[in-house]
């Protein structure tokens, strides 16, 4: 995992200008820069149709990867971390992508590894203070794809 940090740092939906926090977690969870990321979200924020999952996976296809993700319950500040503790204790060892609620206000993606946030994208590096509006915090994994 290398580090990419955003290159849309203002986040203003209603102006049509969204972060590309979450564009720079696939980044690094792929070692690649944000420029060779498309930024899924930002024609496609509050679509609830989830056409920007459709396309990243689209996009993930011939690299032979999937993306999935999970909610996660907000039962305190180590939610995330203890969701994920029984696979650790397994002996797997992941990086991921976690959403929640930045302390500017909006929902934010961070990269974790096995829970624990490990690279915020934002230059401020104030991670998440609590889960996305909708009460949850999301686990996103990036997972090979089966041959069809």
């Amino acid at each position: 995992m290398i580090p990419v940090d955003m290159t849309i740092l203002n986040h203003d939906s209603a102006k049509g200008i969204i972060g590309d926090c979450f564009r720079c977690c696939i980044a690094s969870l792929l070692d690649l820069s944000a420029a060779q990321v498309p930024h899924f979200c930002d024609y496609d924020w509050d679509d609830t149709t989830g056409r920007w999952f459709v396309n990243l996976n689209k996009w993930l296809a011939p690299k032979g990867i999937a993306y999935i993700e999970l909610p996660v319950a907000d039962n305190g500040p180590d939610s995330v971390a203890k969701w994920l503790s029984g696979a650790t204790a397994f002996g797997f060892d992941i990086h991921h992508v976690i959403g929640g609620k930045s302390p500017r206000g909006f929902d934010h993606a961070v990269v974790a590894r096995n829970g624990i946030i490990v690279h915020d994208p934002h230059p401020s590096r104030d991670g998440l203070v609590g889960p996305q509006s909708d009460g949850a915090y999301m686990l996103g994994f990036l997972v090979h794809r089966s041959a069809t």
